[in-house]
């Protein structure tokens, strides 16, 4: 069996591309970062460059004649208000988040229905159901992918083909760190919340699940002869996609609201502002790896 993960070199990636090659797979991971490990073969490529991924895919067949399985890992965050965001910042993240997905889905997909069988697996997030404030265009990006997923799956199933889409909660990875914040709008009155934002994600996200969670919930998925088309991953997020099909909405954006920024029902923040940190914002784009 063959396996293709982009964003194979870190967190989520690395962990299901490892987990992979235990259980028998031959794996070629997609990454810019250069891998050197034994149980993947890397193909370097930038997956917000639709050329970069149909040249990656074009690579495994020319090499395998094949590809059984194809885990979309790769990912990139972003804390900021909506307002003020840099165009050129959450272009790139779709490009990352969307488009590096659907690109590497759609090269692989013509060969699966020749082949008649085949499996997809798109790693999206929690926050595609639960939006989180001054993560709009992150948490848009991952609730684009439960949409595709869905509307693919419907497509492929007649060809022997099942697309399906991971819902990881926060994750233990190096991820939280290479998020792009926009510190420099802390404390600003157009961005209320944006600090205990920021903390109350990246604590959400060290105190989760451990990569090899989610490695194994993808594992499940390409084994499983009829797998859910969404699939949230832990006991938790499990009860939380229930309460959120339960409870009106109004509700549960109110609790989004109150855990991630403090503020009440009118949208005033309850907390005390935070005083800007300087240089603590990426200045360059880059591909950041996990969910």
């Amino acid at each position: 069996m063959v396996a293709m993960v982009t964003g194979a070199t870190d967190g989520i990636g690395r962990a299901t591309a490892k987990l992979l090659a235990h259980r028998g797979y031959r794996v070629y991971g997609v990454s810019r970062t250069p891998a050197r490990v034994p149980y993947l073969r890397h193909i370097a490529a930038d997956v917000s460059r639709r050329d970069d991924v149909l040249r990656a895919v074009e690579t495994v067949m020319d090499r395998e004649g094949r590809i059984d399985l194809l885990v979309c890992c790769a990912g990139t965050s972003l804390a900021s208000p909506a307002e003020v965001t840099d165009p050129r910042d959450a272009r790139y993240l779709f490009d990352v988040n969307v488009w590096g997905c659907v690109d590497a889905a759609c090269a692989v997909l013509p060969h699966m229905k020749r082949a008649g069988r085949g499996r997809i697996v798109l790693v999206s997030s929690m926050t595609g159901l639960f939006p989180v404030p001054y993560l709009s265009f992150y948490s848009s990006s991952k609730a684009a992918l439960l949409a595709w997923a869905a509307a693919l799956d419907g497509e492929a199933r007649p060809f022997g083909v099942r697309v399906c889409a991971v819902l990881p909660g926060g994750v233990r990875t190096q991820f939280t760190d290479k998020r792009k914040k926009y510190w420099d709008m802390v404390g600003d009155a157009r961005a209320p919340g944006l600090g205990q934002a920021i903390r109350a994600i990246g604590t959400e996200e060290q105190t989760g699940l451990h990569p090899g969670q989610v490695a194994g919930e993808i594992l499940r998925l390409a084994r499983c002869p009829h797998p859910p088309v969404l699939a949230p991953v832990g006991g938790a997020y499990k009860l939380y996609c229930l309460l959120q099909r339960a409870l009106p909405q109004r509700a549960v954006l109110l609790a989004l609201r109150w855990k991630y920024t403090k503020s009440g029902p009118m949208g005033a923040a309850q907390s005390t502002q935070i005083p800007p940190r300087k240089n603590c914002t990426n200045s360059t784009n880059t591909i950041k790896y996990g969910s």
